[in-house]
């Protein structure tokens, strides 16, 4: 019984921080990538002017 506990807390553990990674990384790259173009262009607005 114990050893069943453990692996299936292990395993949901493991599959809970695979997805948060996951998230992270799909939610979160874009975010960055967002950020650096609004960046890039208010630096050209304000060049330009």
């Amino acid at each position: 019984m114990e050893d069943d506990l453990t692996k299936t807390i292990a395993i949901t553990l493991m599959s809970v921080g695979l997805a948060i990674i996951l998230a992270t990384a799909f939610k979160g790259l874009p975010f960055i990538d967002f950020r650096v173009y609004l960046e890039v262009t208010n630096n050209g607005n304000r060049n330009s002017r």
